[in-house]
């Protein structure tokens, strides 16, 4: 994401530019002067390994050795929350399968015959997974024969 501050754009990018990829190869900071502008980029670090980094231009005579500091707290501090909105995402959809398990689950305890079990399965799984076909196969699989063992 590319944010212009300054004309309040937001834009998708896939845009790296020298220093991103230097921050995110490297996995240090990086500090250029392009023209009459600083251009920092700083990695972004989950568990230690490097998913990705931050750039921002500042005027030239602009940063200190305190903002760099800053930068890189933030750059922790958004790591960390990307890592929360990981977890919490894989969370509800773990708890989202487990609800659709458990729902499969006890309509399948409730049915009593071989023909009803495999159609509510399939039900199931044709609503959850969105199947436009479910197929279940009892039996003994085929020998490599091509023949079927009874």
């Amino acid at each position: 994401v590319t944010v212009d501050l300054d004309n309040n754009i937001v834009r998708q990018s896939a845009e790296i530019t020298p220093t991103l990829d230097t921050a995110m190869r490297d996995g240090r900071t990086v500090q250029v002067q392009d023209r009459d502008l600083q251009v920092i980029s700083t990695p972004l670090r989950v568990r230690g390994q490097v998913i990705g980094a931050m750039e921002f231009e500042v005027g030239a005579d602009e940063f200190t050795p305190e903002d760099i500091e800053l930068v890189n707290g933030v750059a922790e501090r958004f790591s960390l929350a990307l890592e929360s909105a990981r977890i919490y995402e894989e969370s509800r959809r773990v708890a989202q399968r487990e609800s659709t398990l458990n729902q499969i689950g006890s309509r399948l305890q409730t049915t009593n015959t071989v023909d009803t079990l495999l159609a509510e399965t399939a039900r199931g799984l044709q609503a959850s997974l969105g199947a436009t076909r479910v197929a279940i196969r009892l039996g003994a699989p085929p020998k490599s024969n091509g023949v079927e063992e009874h």
